[in-house]
């Protein structure tokens, strides 16, 4: 599968918990108003990359690198092939982040196959600068001046 990339990082410890993999896709449809990456909005642009090959350069960082995060752009604008990218990485042991615009009821409503996909194979689905009313447990952090509202799914990082 193809993937519409704005820059791949091998390994950060700022895009999540512990060391992780970063996949910054290209193209956004939301595009929020105080956005640091306005340059990823647009569609064209980016590079478009073969997703095994960003989880083979994946992989090859265990075991130091504990998962990947995606953000954007918009992850959810690319959901299939992150899915994909995602189910590969979590049957080799690794936790996926999901930076979104998008609130979690509004991707569980929409109801889209590919949306459900995404959200499936995300541990932590972070919505980022949105206050949301949700019947899942929300842990509030404050990372960078931004508030940010974390939904867990799954028990992966429960404490």
């Amino acid at each position: 599968m193809k993937l519409n990339l704005f820059q791949f990082t091998p390994t950060t410890e700022v895009e999540g918990p512990g060391l992780r993999a970063c996949i910054q896709v290209q193209g956004c449809p939301i595009r929020c108003p105080d956005c640091g990456v306005p340059q990823t909005w647009q569609k064209r642009g980016g590079t478009i990359v073969d997703s095994n090959y960003l989880v083979k350069q994946i992989l090859e960082g265990r075991p130091l690198v504990e998962g990947v995060t995606f953000l954007g752009g918009e992850p959810f604008a690319q959901a299939t092939v992150l899915a994909d990218i995602a189910r590969k990485l979590k049957h080799n042991g690794l936790s996926v982040v999901t930076f979104t615009g998008y609130t979690l009821e509004f991707l569980q409503n929409e109801k889209r196959p590919d949306y459900d996909a995404l959200l499936s194979v995300t541990d932590l689905p972070e919505i980022v600068n949105v206050v949301v009313a949700s019947t899942v447990k929300i842990t509030l952090l404050f990372l960078s001046g931004y508030q940010y509202l974390w939904h867990h799914l799954l028990l992966l990082y429960l404490g």
